[in-house]
């Protein structure tokens, strides 16, 4: 069996999906390194990974040439059969380049229309060929080809040509949008079994989840600290339950019926027992809401978020509050329509096809099936 080695950003919305993927190549006996910040290291021992320490990696688009040769510098020792990293990571598939290894990139949401990145088409197309003449020193530097233009997107530096892995559920995709020729969608992946820990449910109550952002960007962390006190706001001493999920440290006094959690990952534990969930709309949040069936208010707070908000309310599962008009008003009267039938209704009718997909099992077979095998036997690339 192979040895794979993923890569992903520090984030952790990147790094689920992908130990979902690996938990089932895993069982299917192929051995799993993942190779990342020392921060992660605890929560994938307890998933049962090997784990490496890497220290660049932290920004997808800056110092790629020292993450290039620091993967360079542990693969030439101890190579792996196959990569898997973020198609947003140049570095990964730099290193897999140039030591000949074949790899497969992994995209963990829809990529954002050019209409909707910021500055407008004329500051983008800049940004854009500034990227690709940096892309390509460093390429130059490292004995590599010049970048073909597909790949000169920052979410697509990484994309790998042979197998793109799109965890996104095709529902969410609109006709008529183009993606890479490699590309797969196969819904959202994601590890089973992380949480130990009980919570009881008062079944007299509704349950609110609160979900934010693992982000660590000043501004999106302000946005779901303010959505997060609206809730409190609203919903404290009212006759509701609210699980609020947050990588900051809990406010000092909270009402009884507040539960905060700084813990991860827990959207196993306590998104199967709510019965709203709030969320900025991140598209690993949002799809584990689908496949549960769970009526959500999303405030989206940039780029991917407000497509896939947008997609959601469009399919009449979701209600939208845009980050100006949070207020615990606006949270506390959304809520309440979410609560209706016709929300509750639409939700389990979406939910039940959607979990008869099993995306962990569909990931693990394509790439078997494109890289390693053919026919039956074992293909070099």
């Amino acid at each position: 069996m192979a040895k794979i080695a993923f890569i992903n950003q520090r984030v952790l919305g990147h790094l689920i999906p992908s130990c979902g993927i690996a938990a089932a190549l895993q069982e299917n006996g192929h051995e799993v390194t993942f190779f990342n910040h020392k921060s992660f290291k605890c929560m994938l021992n307890e998933m049962d990974f090997k784990f490496s320490e890497v220290g660049w990696g932290m920004y997808p688009n800056r110092f790629i040439e020292e993450f290039t040769n620091e993967l360079l510098c542990l693969f030439r020792k101890d190579p792996p059969d196959l990569i898997l990293s973020d198609s947003s990571l140049p570095a990964p598939a730099f290193a897999a380049e140039r030591l000949n290894i074949p790899w497969v990139s992994i995209q963990t949401t829809l990529p954002v229309p050019d209409h909707l990145l910021p500055g407008g088409p004329h500051v983008q197309k800049k940004l854009q060929r500034n990227y690709q003449n940096y892309l390509n020193e460093t390429r130059d530097k490292l004995g590599l080809n010049v970048l073909p233009l597909d790949r000169v997107r920052g979410d697509l530096a990484g994309l790998s040509d042979r197998l793109h892995l799109i965890t996104v559920l095709p529902e969410l995709v609109h006709s008529g949008e183009t993606f890479p020729a490699s590309s797969e969608f196969i819904g959202p992946c994601l590890p089973s079994g992380t949480e130990s820990r009980t919570f009881e449910k008062d079944p007299s109550r509704p349950l609110i989840l609160v979900c934010t952002s693992s982000i660590k960007d000043p501004h999106p962390k302000q946005l779901c600290r303010e959505y997060a006190q609206a809730a409190i706001e609203a919903f404290g001493k009212k006759e509701v339950q609210v699980v609020i999920c947050s990588n900051e440290a809990s406010p000092e006094k909270l009402p009884p019926n507040i539960h905060w959690v700084n813990t991860y990952p827990n959207h196993d534990f306590y998104m199967p027992v709510a019965d709203i969930v709030i969320t900025h709309g991140g598209c690993g949040t949002l799809q584990k809401g689908l496949l549960l069936g769970k009526p959500m208010l999303i405030v989206p707070l940039g780029g991917d978020h407000n497509v896939l908000a947008q997609r959601c309310k469009d399919l009449g599962v979701a209600e939208v509050l845009p980050p100006d008009f949070i207020s615990p008003v606006n949270i506390g009267e959304l809520t309440k329509q979410l609560l209706k039938p016709t929300f509750t209704d639409r939700c389990a009718a979406l939910a039940a096809p959607l979990q008869k997909r099993f995306s962990n099992k569909l990931a693990a077979s394509l790439i078997e099936n494109k890289i390693f095998y053919k026919k039956g036997s074992h293909e070099e690339w």
